[in-house]
């Protein structure tokens, strides 16, 4: 068996022991990961390490350190799929900013209580879906919205579970920065960062504090990053 969990000999694929392996040319393969939409004819897919971002020659779908991302031609530069023009991307920016921003104004009106809390992390989950929508100046209002939702939480004691879904918009949130700084918009997006890793302490501490005698610890992993208590 080799390191990629492959195998050398095979004639159909129940020979290989690997059940994510597929039998290719009498060889036992583990694919690689692929691009959505196989970056919609207006790209090349290539592999990238999660952390540096430097390019791999291969990405097995059993790799967790490792992503398929589009490499787009410059007029769809923005799209993660390379499936709508820069035009169109910063289009539905403008309006997930908007979006946003009237959640900001929501959760300044509403008395603060379990439910309202519930459905503020609710709302910045749905807002926060698409990736390809969010401009850094969207990321940064959705990481305010995060961190008075985890704020909240805490005057009130909440539990964990009452802001869970905060880290699934914390992981869009990040790689949504992470693409503007692939695209070199690094003078607005790297300042996110730090405001990034300190949303992600918050929680964290919040998590912690969440903690009672007896249960074990919180540890999570997403694909931009990993939070444990």
């Amino acid at each position: 068996m080799r390191e990629d969990g492959s195998e050398d000999e095979c004639s159909v694929v129940g020979d290989c022991s690997n059940a994510f392996a597929e039998c290719v040319e009498g060889h036992c393969v583990v694919p690689n990961k692929q691009c959505t939409n196989d970056c919609s004819g207006h790209g090349s897919c290539v592999f990238v390490n999660s952390t540096s971002s430097v390019e791999l020659t291969s990405c097995s779908i059993l790799e967790k350190q490792c992503s398929a991302v589009c490499k787009c031609e410059s007029d769809y530069l923005l799209s993660s799929a390379c499936d709508l023009t820069n035009t169109e991307v910063e289009a539905n920016q403008a309006s997930k900013e908007l979006v946003l921003n009237s959640i900001v104004t929501l959760a300044g009106l509403e008395d603060p209580s379990e439910q309202v809390v519930s459905g503020w992390t609710s709302s910045i989950s749905i807002a926060t879906l698409s990736t390809d929508q969010l401009s850094v100046a969207g990321a940064a209002t959705a990481l305010d919205i995060v961190s008075v939702v985890l704020g909240t939480a805490s005057e009130l004691s909440l539990s964990l579970d009452s802001v869970g879904g905060l880290l699934g918009t914390m992981d869009s949130i990040t790689t949504a920065v992470a693409v503007q700084i692939k695209n070199n918009r690094t003078s607005s997006a790297n300042s996110t960062v730090s405001q990034i890793q300190s949303v992600l302490a918050a929680y964290s501490a919040h998590a912690a504090s969440s903690l009672v005698p007896g249960m074990s610890a919180v540890s999570s992993s997403y694909e931009q990053f990993s939070v444990s208590t």
